[in-house]
């Protein structure tokens, strides 16, 4: 079970990590999901995992849409 920690949402094409715009970085799927919770309404969505560099490091995340143009992106927690 892949553990998460919700990081914000977005609905106007951009989030920002570390100064780094995750809309703007190449995604590179994992091949793994994980099921998270909507923060506001607890429902439940299962999201895939990706994984892009930022400042030369590694980062992996969970993310995808909640409705049509509203995204929501997690941490993968070690």
């Amino acid at each position: 079970m892949v553990k998460t920690k919700f990081l914000g949402g977005s609905s106007n094409g951009i989030f920002c990590v570390d100064g780094v715009d995750l809309f703007q970085c190449k995604w590179k799927t994992t091949g793994k999901c994980a099921v998270v919770l909507e923060p506001e309404n607890k429902k439940a969505h299962t999201f895939s995992m990706y994984e892009v560099t930022i400042k030369d490091e590694a980062f992996r995340f969970v993310a995808g849409e909640f409705k049509p143009g509203t995204w929501g992106f997690y941490s993968v927690i070690k």
